[in-house]
């Protein structure tokens, strides 16, 4: 952003005109501001799923199969799988919480 200035310049005769030059503007405030701005924003904290296992059998690993539409995973997820179910897990997992009434076979990978 610029800001204008009035500066006289002398032509040839009895008349002065006056002119307006643009100068810039120091944007060192307007930077100092807006990164303060920005790095004072609350960041998001990922959002845990407590997902229960749907279908009688079937793989871990499909998201259909979670009532929560996702596969739980990593640190925040829950996951519950029901008596009478049967889970197989042939890739590595993770979850916050499992618990457990069902089955879950582990095939080795």
């Amino acid at each position: 952003m610029t800001t204008p200035a009035r500066q006289p310049i002398r032509t040839s005769g009895r008349a002065t005109v006056h002119t307006t030059v643009r100068t810039p503007i120091r944007k060192t405030a307007l930077a100092i501001a807006a990164t303060l701005a920005l790095g004072a924003a609350p960041t998001q904290q990922a959002l845990a799923a407590s997902c229960t296992w749907n279908p009688a059998t079937g793989n871990w690993n499909v998201a259909a199969n979670w009532s929560c539409g996702i596969v739980p995973s990593g640190g925040p997820d829950d996951a519950s799988i029901a008596g009478g179910k049967v889970v197989t897990i042939n890739t590595a997992q993770s979850v916050r919480n499992l618990t457990n009434s069902g089955g879950v076979n582990i095939d080795a990978f």
